[in-house]
């Protein structure tokens, strides 16, 4: 007698993968002499550029009003506080003393990767709500990020999908009070409002160093000699005797 075998097939929810943004762009930054060591003008320098780089890339994304859907880690990550910037401040940036002002090249790294452990919600804003230079409280819902780390700002689009946000806003960490952290907006599309979502950027700011020429590269220039050329001077006509 022929019997039928039944297979359990366990059924798993399936996520829909989610997209991580990314930009790279080249900055100049120029910043008056200041009497300051030289670690401390670096670290400023630096940290110009990667608030300069930020609001670049950031900018075409609110310019796109760019949409993005909201994923979890691929891989756990543990700690209270997780290093989301970094900045090569070994460098020595270029310095005119007939202008006093020092100048440094960048390239400059940024990463949105929406996924639920790098964000949080605003709890609190200046004025109730606000379009731009405003102060906010943010509660962040599983760690506390370092002073300087940059952040885009979301709202729930306007079609109503489950998990899919649209960034209106860009903004910078710059304090931390017990669980809750000062940020200020730098710049926004449309007024911002308590229970706005924050997603944070990652950040990488690598100083662009010109290469200087060397005996060796020196001689394989190839020298072009130029000869000055002689004009004829023309003579008159002979006088006839």
């Amino acid at each position: 007698m022929g019997g039928c075998t039944k297979i359990l097939v366990k059924k798993e929810s399936i996520k829909t993968p989610y997209k991580t943004f990314k930009g790279v762009v080249d900055v100049d930054v120029i910043m008056e002499k200041q009497n300051k060591s030289k670690f401390e003008i670096t670290k400023e320098i630096a940290l110009m550029a990667q608030k300069q780089g930020v609001m670049e890339v950031g900018r075409k994304w609110l310019n796109q009003s760019t949409m993005f859907k909201v994923g979890e880690s691929k891989k756990q990550i543990s700690g209270k506080t997780v290093v989301l910037n970094s900045i090569d401040t070994n460098f020595n940036p270029v310095y005119d003393d007939v202008t006093g002002i020092y100048e440094a090249k960048f390239k400059c790294f940024v990463e949105l990767d929406p996924i639920n452990h790098l964000s949080g919600i605003i709890t609190g804003i200046e004025g109730g709500y606000s379009i731009a230079t405003s102060h906010i409280a943010i509660k962040f819902f599983h760690f506390t990020p370092e002073k300087n780390t940059y952040f885009v700002i979301a709202k729930k689009n306007e079609f109503g999908a489950k998990d899919y946000y649209q960034i209106v806003g860009i903004g910078r960490i710059y304090n931390n009070v017990d669980m809750i952290s000062q940020g200020e907006i730098l710049t926004s599309d449309r007024a911002i409002k308590a229970k706005d979502r924050i997603f944070l950027l990652k950040t990488k700011i690598t100083p662009i160093i010109e290469k200087k020429l060397d005996s060796s590269d020196i001689n394989q220039i190839p020298i072009v000699k130029v000869h000055p050329v002689l004009e004829k001077k023309e003579s008159g006509p002979k006088e006839m005797k």
